[in-house]
């Protein structure tokens, strides 16, 4: 499988708050998916 085109979508900004997502070209035959997300605590009873 080789990822081309990769779309982040936040459905849920109070769990989960995305700062950078991207597709980066290492090689001709690599793709990396470079991802940073901040994810919130939930309060445990």
């Amino acid at each position: 499988m080789k990822f081309t085109n990769y779309k982040c979508e936040n459905i849920n900004p109070s769990i989960l708050q995305i700062h950078q997502c991207r597709l980066k070209a290492v090689k001709r035959d690599i793709v990396t998916l470079n991802f940073n997300a901040t994810a919130k605590v939930l309060k445990v009873i």
